[in-house]
């Protein structure tokens, strides 16, 4: 599981999200929101292995949108990003993703040249 500071938000803003979930009814939001979040992961992922860095990504993103959603207003910035998660958990789960390819050439790219993730 993520730690709320993996969701790399200020210490600022996370108290006034944190206060703001609080104040909404939610104990111990940002821990509870996270868990949920990785389960709805979890569950789209449907068994896929993806890298950390990845998860975390993903997790932070799901997390950081429902906990603003649940407050007021999503700031655009949080929209973007869970928009961007999105479309890429949804390459994911179509397999279209370079990172899950049986191609051990694929992966991201470097200049001129790929950078395989698989050796």
């Amino acid at each position: 599981m993520i730690t709320p500071d993996q969701l790399l938000l200020t210490a600022e803003r996370q108290t006034q999200l944190t206060q703001a979930l609080s104040n909404a009814g939610i104990a111990n939001p940002l821990p509870v929101l996270i868990a949920e979040a990785e389960a709805r992961l979890d569950l789209e992922l449907a068994g896929l292995t993806i890298p950390e860095e990845l998860r975390v990504a993903l997790v932070r993103a799901l997390t950081l949108h429902e906990a603003y959603a649940l407050v007021g207003p999503v700031p655009k910035d949080i929209a973007q990003l869970y928009q961007q998660a999105r479309e890429q958990l949804a390459a994911i789960t179509r397999r279209a993703d370079p990172i899950l390819s049986d191609d051990p050439r694929a992966g991201l790219r470097g200049g001129d040249s790929p950078i395989g993730l698989r050796s």
